[in-house]
């Protein structure tokens, strides 16, 4: 039982420690919070966007994929369970926006759902991860081949790319701009940002020029 108890525990504790923006899991994270302003990169990535406490919300560096469309991977969550990435697609010509969530590997999915279970079945109750479980650990290379069942070509549009989650069935939304509204203004990030920086003729560069 000891042996089994140790498993149990290292996978989940494994879990924990795969996000790469991975923040120590202590009280002190809600006693000390500061709500810092957003600080931004020159190549567009960016931290300090989370508003509120244990809400960490950070930016990779912004990729153009062609024809005038950026990604940017963005980590959100708080510090325990992992972070989840998800993606923030832009079109520089016509301002279209999509939010593509990461998903799980089925084969890390599979693992995590069996700890969990080892750990109710030993203990009569839940690991504290549970409730997290299917909004935690999300990563956006699970979208993308090779690993994952979508591919950006060149051709690439944001109505394609939203046609691919449908038919993979793979969560998104087109309701950025109301969900950036949302943020406090002095943590908010510009999704456009790759526009100056990777089409500075584009329209949206014109529009929402990228600042730090």
């Amino acid at each position: 039982m000891k042996v089994l108890r140790f498993h149990i525990l290292l996978a989940i504790a494994c879990v924990l420690l795969t996000a790469k923006a991975a923040v120590a899991c202590s009280l002190d994270a809600t006693i000390h919070y500061v709500d810092q302003p957003i600080d931004v990169s020159e190549d567009g990535s960016f931290v300090e966007a989370g508003d509120r406490p244990n809400h960490v919300v950070s930016g990779l560096k912004i990729k153009a994929i062609g024809r005038g469309l950026t990604a940017q991977t963005i980590l959100s969550g708080t510090p325990c369970p992992p972070m989840s990435e998800y993606l923030i697609l832009a079109d520089c010509n016509d301002g279209d926006l999509l939010r593509l969530y990461g998903t799980y590997n089925r084969k890390d999915r599979l693992a995590i759902e069996k700890s969990i279970a080892a750990y109710r079945e030993q203990h009569g109750r839940d690991p504290f991860i549970a409730p997290y479980f299917p909004r935690s650990g999300l990563k956006v290379a699970h979208l993308v081949s090779p690993n994952g069942p979508m591919e950006f070509t060149k051709n690439v549009s944001i109505a394609s790319i939203e046609a691919m989650a449908r038919t993979h069935d793979l969560e998104y939304t087109r309701q950025v701009s109301v969900q950036l509204d949302a943020m406090a203004e002095r943590n908010r990030f510009n999704p456009f940002a790759g526009c100056s920086i990777h089409y500075p003729e584009s329209q949206m560069a014109q529009r929402a020029p990228f600042t730090r």
